[in-house]
């Protein structure tokens, strides 16, 4: 399956509905199929045309023939109904992992109206890899060195947040070993364990690690082990950053 997404002007193509169908047309052109699979909008963005006017151009690819299904990416509940008066919203692209848990409450309105849920960061941008220490350090160009701006990189990277989160890390480290999975499959499969999840995101730079993420979706949590990791993140959520 192919999914893409279209973002709003200036970052891309735009919202307007002539944006959005000229934006899956290039799509096509660029991906040399017929059909994409699944279309999302990248973002909530009204600053030019409505989510009314956005969401009925998605639909309408729909019935076109474009796009097999279509779906949203960092929406909120209340923008998630206002779609589904129009068209039903195929899936959710929400971020999601061990270490930002904040949209965990959709999951349950994706559950209750039959919206498939793709979460991407589940490996929180490599610190649930393990491979990431305090001294590693970010290109300028990486927005994990704090330059773009993004909300993700205070929760995440931001000095103080980093350590305690590197701590959460090595507690982590253990039911990992216990598990005999690495750290990267049980970040993994908990994702995938959260009630109403579909599938999850993960970046990978090598085979080795495609087949050592696609490996975890055979792992099979037990009620005790997702215990032990909630007490873990449980007193995360406890620890006071500056």
């Amino acid at each position: 399956m192919v999914f893409t997404k279209v973002a709003s002007a200036p970052r891309g193509t735009g919202f307007r509905p002539r944006d959005v169908r000229r934006a899956v047309e290039g799509s096509l052109r660029r991906l040399r199929r017929g059909v994409i699979d699944l279309y999302q909008l990248h973002w909530m963005d009204e600053s030019v045309v409505t989510l009314e006017d956005t969401w009925g151009a998605m639909a309408r690819l729909v019935d076109a023939g474009l796009v097999r299904w279509i779906g949203v990416s960092n929406f909120t509940a209340e923008a998630i109904e206002r779609c589904e008066r129009i068209r039903h919203v195929d899936s959710l692209q929400p971020h999601l992992s061990m270490l930002w848990q904040e949209r965990l409450p959709l999951l349950d309105v994706c559950s209750r109206i039959g919206t498939g849920v793709i979460a991407y960061g589940p490996l929180a941008f490599g610190l649930l890899t393990g491979s990431i220490t305090a001294q590693t350090t970010f290109p300028d160009d990486d927005w994990r060195s704090g330059t773009h701006g993004l909300r993700a990189y205070n929760q995440l990277f931001a000095t103080g947040r980093l350590e305690a989160n590197l701590v959460v890390v090595d507690e982590l480290r253990p039911i990992a070993e216990r598990l005999g999975i690495s750290l990267a499959q049980l970040s993994l499969a908990w994702v995938m364990h959260q009630p109403g999840v579909t599938g999850a995101i993960a970046g990978s730079v090598s085979p080795e690690h495609v087949r050592e993420n696609a490996a975890a979706a055979s792992v099979r949590l037990l009620p005790a082990d997702l215990e032990e990791i909630r007490a873990v993140l449980h007193r995360r959520a406890e620890i006071s950053v500056p």
